[in-house]
């Protein structure tokens, strides 16, 4: 990469120009299946970027997780109904995730490169709760704050 960012679409990733505000097609998302498309995308220390695809009608099972690392694109995870939370420790220990439908946060062991070691476990479980985790962030403090998808009615 140029040091230009990186978009991610419907069905690939492009990079945009900042000179010129073209945008060019780096390579391919799922292209190859109509009822697909992006998700959630979050980039680790290593500089990999990890994106995921879902159902556009959130099709069950048909949505995937992927790593981008120095240029090559690796499904990391298939069978996902909506995948979501995609962030990461400050040490770059671990990684969570979850697939929001099943209501349970993810974290996967990652080696010295970022690689996941062995298969996710589950680290917390909210399926018997409202609302469905969907994004998440970690702070400065390494706490994981993440966003239930409850709908909350404000009284002003």
């Amino acid at each position: 990469m140029r040091g230009d960012p990186l978009l991610v679409g419907e069905d690939r990733l492009s990079r945009f120009d900042l000179i010129s505000g073209n945008n060019e097609r780096f390579c391919d998302f799922e292209a190859d299946n109509p009822i697909t498309r992006s998700n959630d995308a979050r980039t680790d220390r290593y500089g990999s970027l990890w994106l995921s695809s879902m159902g556009k009608a959130a099709e069950k099972g048909a949505g995937s997780l992927y790593r981008l690392h120095r240029g090559k694109l690796t499904r990391l995870r298939s069978g996902l109904t909506i995948p979501n939370a995609l962030c990461f420790s400050a040490n770059g220990k671990f990684a969570w995730f979850t697939d929001t439908v099943t209501g349970v946060v993810m974290r996967w062991a990652l080696d010295n490169d970022g690689w996941p070691k062995g298969g996710p476990t589950p680290w917390a479980d909210f399926s018997s709760t409202p609302g469905n985790p969907d994004g998440a962030v970690v702070d400065s403090e390494g706490c994981l704050w993440l966003a239930s998808g409850v709908r909350v009615k404000w009284y002003a």
